[in-house]
């Protein structure tokens, strides 16, 4: 049973919290940051033992709870050194961990905690939208734990708030200050973010009736927030984020509360979000903050807030809420069902400025213009998953940077064009506009044009590949144009090691698998030591591949390039593995052809023949057999792989020739595949 798996795990959690409290004034600092430490992690932890102590009726686990609840209210005393903003959230779940407590322990809490958060004054101003969120529950927790009566036109105001920042297709954008302008942040996970904080507000209030009028206006913004949700869901059942807090900790909690409050009755795919983290659990008890597995000290993708004590609560904040909903039944009626939205689409949404590509197992989103904070360009593909595999494509992230001539790129990680011009100065896809997109069968398409130059982008995801096919046209002279792609070198668990083939060609083995990237213009591709390793990306230590282009671009000189990176074969051993890493000292031998169709097929069927293949810098040639006739020939290039429709009937076989640098050649014939 789901709801006992999380019980167990929140039961375990309260152990490492336990060991992170200190001294006589039961601090809760974080281990490995002096700065801005403590934060409001004990709210959280009260929050936790209460919930822990629903099921337990362990009497340390409410005395823990209790000491929680007293360290944030001795961190909401201390105004002048505590920020507003940060007491607004203990202020929240310390009063949720009273809201969850049984009836007669409210009771004692009431007599020990109810003058106190009786007489609290927010001073906090709406800062953002999830700050709007938070102060809306805890005039709902004030009013009912009956410590104050509930002011209506502010809880009225609040949710006015809140509604006004989701759009027509549910987005809720989170960079709204309390002037009600909003401004162009649009972070993903604090969409999330705000549905969790309104999920678990309903949840620890679920035996009141009073407010229904309020309720039925947030259920409707959570479940309008959760379909939009939906379309960032890939197929291993995690989420696609771009911006600000992008795949934190805490993101992880607040897509099980949410997934379980208003997703579907389909409990493998509410049990793999759910599951999705646990894999980051460190010897000590606690959790990688981002999902990788390099220590904390390291703070591999982590923002200047992210602290291990504050997001490892926070994220089980949602766990311990998600509890609730499945073990007292509490999903939202009516609510949109994943086995219906789990489909394949194209999702557009000009307003929040993404887009997300679903197609069976392959999966990616889309900037479709730089934010306001800058976290990764426009244009920019994010979150791939190939095959429901993820690929050694680093989540992407610009360095924040002030040079005029944009130096710094070169230290960021991102998918994307670098073009130099003569003074050195180096540009990316940095438009602040939407670029036009359009929907293909396998992606989109995406079309820019400003006083530089006009780019159109297609990114497309296949059964084995992704490609990144470039049509440009400066307006002006550069003297150099490169294409980069950011890779993940180490994970924390699993190394990336890389083979130049050619000019053209670099073959990656990275998670017991074989990945080559290949581009038909490229004059070098490199994954040198001389770029930088940074920390940046939530994948782990990552640098950029370059792959050089052109040099010497002339206004009104069209260049056009595709990149495309091909999942070749799954690496079955270390001895395999090595193998194919030595393949340059091995002699020229085809190891197998394969045919992705067997048996008789239709006309107009694709059918895609991949041969593998030992050597030194291959390249491959295929011809093509009607009935014994050869009558077609595709010549000599990188890609090891050859795709073929018959238009008429007959009986196909395919023969393929495989050359060495030294134009050393093998071949093999296929198998026969008839065509009705």
């Amino acid at each position: 049973m789901l709801a006992q798996e999380m019980q167990n795990t929140l039961i375990e959690f309260t152990k490492t919290i336990d060991s992170w409290i200190i001294g006589e004034e039961k601090e809760l600092k974080d281990l490995f940051e002096s700065e801005y430490s403590e934060n409001y992690a004990p709210g959280n932890a009260a929050m936790i033992f209460a919930s822990v102590y629903n099921y337990t009726r362990d009497k340390y686990h409410l005395n823990r709870c209790y000491d929680m609840i007293r360290r944030s209210i001795k961190l909401l005393e201390k105004r002048e050194s505590v920020s507003p903003f940060c007491r607004v959230f203990l202020l929240h779940y310390s009063l949720m961990a009273i809201l969850y407590l049984p009836e007669e322990e409210k009771k004692s809490a009431k007599k020990e905690f109810g003058r106190f958060y009786g007489s609290y004054e927010d001073d906090c101003n709406q800062i953002n939208t999830n700050c709007a969120a938070l102060q809306w529950g805890n005039e709902v927790f004030l009013s009912m734990l009956g410590y104050k009566k509930l002011n209506k036109d502010k809880i009225k105001y609040l949710l006015t708030f809140i509604s006004n920042g989701q759009n027509h297709l549910g987005f809720i954008n989170d960079s709204i200050p309390s002037n009600g302008i909003p401004t162009d942040g649009m972070p993903i996970a604090y969409h999330t973010f705000i549905l969790s904080i309104l999920t678990g507000v309903i949840v620890a209030t679920s035996d009141s009736t009073e407010y229904r009028e309020e309720y039925n206006l947030t259920k409707e913004i959570i479940k309008k927030g959760y379909v939009w949700s939906s379309n960032t869901l890939a197929s291993d059942a995690t989420f696609a984020m771009a911006e600000r807090s992008s795949h934190q900790m805490f993101t992880w909690g607040a897509l099980v509360s949410t997934v379980c409050f208003s997703g579907s009755e389909d409990s493998a795919t509410i049990k793999n979000v759910y599951e999705n983290w646990l894999k980051y659990k460190k010897t000590d008890g606690s959790y990688s903050c981002t999902p990788n597995y390099l220590p904390h000290e390291l703070r591999t993708g982590f923002e200047t807030y992210t602290h291990v004590n504050m997001y490892n609560t926070l994220g089980f904040v949602g766990i311990a809420t998600a509890e609730k909903i499945i073990s007292k039944d509490l999903r939202v009626s009516s609510a949109p069902s994943l086995s219906v939205i789990n489909k394949d689409y194209h999702f557009i949404d000009i307003e929040s400025g993404y887009a997300f590509y679903k197609k069976g197992k392959n999966f990616y989103g889309c900037s479709l213009r730089l934010h306001e904070k800058k976290y990764i360009p426009s244009m920019q593909g994010f979150h791939f998953r190939l095959n429901g595999k993820e690929t050694p494509l680093a989540e992407p992230k610009l360095l924040e940077n002030t040079d005029p001539f944009n130096r710094y790129l070169m230290n960021s990680l991102f998918e994307g064009y670098i073009l130099k011009d003569t003074l050195g100065k180096q540009y990316f896809s940095d438009s602040v506009d939407n670029a036009r997109i359009n929907q293909l069968d396998y992606g989109f398409e995406l079309i820019y044009e400003d006083d530089l130059l006009t780019c159109q982008k297609r990114i497309q995801v296949y059964e084995n590949k992704i490609e990144w096919d470039y049509t440009m046209t400066p307006k002006v002279d550069f003297v150099d144009c490169e294409h980069v792609l950011p890779i993940v070198v180490f994970d924390g668990k699993e190394g990336i090691k890389s083979r130049v083939l050619s000019n053209k060609t670099m073959n990656l083995f990275w998670r017991e698998s074989q990945y080559q990237i290949s581009c038909n213009k490229s004059r070098k591709i490199t994954l040198s030591v001389d770029q930088p390793r940074n920390l940046m990306s939530v994948s782990g230590v990552s640098t950029l591949l370059k792959i050089r282009i052109n040099s010497n671009i002339f206004a009104n000189q069209t260049i056009q390039w595709k990149t495309t990176l091909r999942f070749c074969n799954n690496i079955s051993n270390e001895a395999t593995y090595e193998e194919k890493l030595n393949a340059e000292n091995l002699e020229l031998n085809i190891v197998r052809l394969e045919v992705d169709k067997q048996g008789p097929q239709q006309i107009g069927t694709s059918i895609t023949y991949t041969v593998e293949a030992t050597g030194k810098q291959l390249s491959y040639a295929w011809y093509v057999y009607k009935n014994s006739e050869r009558i077609h020939v595709e010549w000599y290039t990188d890609l090891n792989y050859f795709k073929w429709a018959p238009n008429e009937p007959g009986v196909y076989r395919i023969l393929v020739f495989v050359k060495d640098f030294e134009d050393n050649k093998v071949t093999r014939y296929s198998e026969e595949t008839t065509i009705i």
